[in-house]
């Protein structure tokens, strides 16, 4: 059955699951081949998307660009279940982006996945080789999760990874971390939520025969590039002292030299509160730190920005934690 179609797109066209059904039917085997298919875009609710992708046999060097909505955990899990076996069964993803959900209101996940790592690419924002997203997903770490759990092994070649972190996500950083062992640049745009300094901070030496070797996150990361993340925390009124994100940034850049991994490269791009001391004492450690100079100092006029308002209610720590 259409064996020449190269492109093709569905838009809110899939044929729609009965309104009480919330689970995707059992996976089927495929019954439809697509062999000379170059993309493939759908968009329409997620579980639907599952039951008509359980019927493609496609070409494994098609592009896709899904968009599912209102996923459930089952749905997100099968649907990247799905686009982990396509991806498996041509050119390894070796870069990606992730765009991690708002901690508290109903957001989205979308997630990019390059088959070479031109930075150009992710710089200007560019649809990936696989092009996920999930919409109007309710808060909280639950559909992250699900989306980690289905999707398998399809990081595990990843050497460019781009998190985009813009309001604090609440998400497993250990089990992300777990998802891109061949990582070797980790950039984050925007301040990164609740427990990535503790999954960072899991390396330990561990015992084998007569020697010991590095166990822990991220072992091949030898870059690491900031970029709009709080160095510190302004209540309005004062500095807060202990648990700063760069004293963390400090601390685990002496612990990675100390087993041995010591990062390479530091880029530091519109950071809020670093300081020329801060990067004098990175450069310490860091072999090369680039930094924009760019210093954002408070005072009251600032402390009046409605930016700085909505950070200071909704996310009254930006330390990491």
């Amino acid at each position: 059955m259409a064996p020449s179609l190269v492109d093709l797109t569905l838009e809110q066209s899939v044929p729609r699951l009965p309104s009480h059904t919330t689970q995707p039917p059992p996976a089927r085997g495929p019954s439809v081949a697509l062999p000379s298919l170059q993309t493939l875009r759908i968009l329409c609710d997620t579980n639907d998307c599952v039951r008509f992708m359980d019927h493609l046999s496609i070409n494994p060097a098609a592009t896709m660009e899904i968009t599912g909505n209102l996923g459930t955990d089952s749905g997100i899990k099968r649907l990247l279940e799905i686009v982990s076996a396509h991806a498996s069964r041509s050119t390894a993803l070796l870069a990606s982006r992730i765009s991690l959900p708002h901690p508290h209101t109903r957001s989205a996940i979308s997630i990019r996945g390059y088959r070479d790592v031109d930075v150009r690419r992710l710089d200007l924002d560019e649809l990936g080789d696989i092009d996920v997203t999930f919409d109007n997903l309710q808060p909280g770490d639950r559909p992250f999760a699900a989306a980690l759990r289905g999707a398998g092994a399809i990081f595990s070649g990843v050497q460019y990874l781009s998190l985009v972190s813009e309001n604090g996500s609440n998400v497993s950083w250990p089990s992300l971390f777990e998802c891109v062992p061949s990582v070797e640049t980790l950039e984050i745009l925007g301040h990164p939520g609740p427990g990535f300094a503790e999954a960072l901070f899991h390396l330990r030496d561990v015992q084998n025969g007569e020697s010991s070797a590095t166990s822990g996150p991220l072992l091949r990361l030898r870059e690491l590039k900031l970029d709009d993340v709080y160095f510190r925390r302004w209540d309005g009124a004062s500095w807060s002292h202990g648990g700063e994100f760069f004293d963390k940034l400090l601390d685990w850049t002496i612990l990675r030299c100390n087993h041995g991994i010591p990062l390479e490269r530091l880029q530091v791009w519109q950071c809020r509160y670093a300081t020329v001391k801060d990067i004098h004492r990175l450069r310490e450690i860091v072999v090369e730190v680039d930094w924009d100079m760019w210093e954002q100092e408070s005072d009251e006029d600032e402390d009046e920005d409605d930016d700085d308002d909505f950070y200071a209610h909704h996310h009254p720590m930006y330390g990491w934690y």
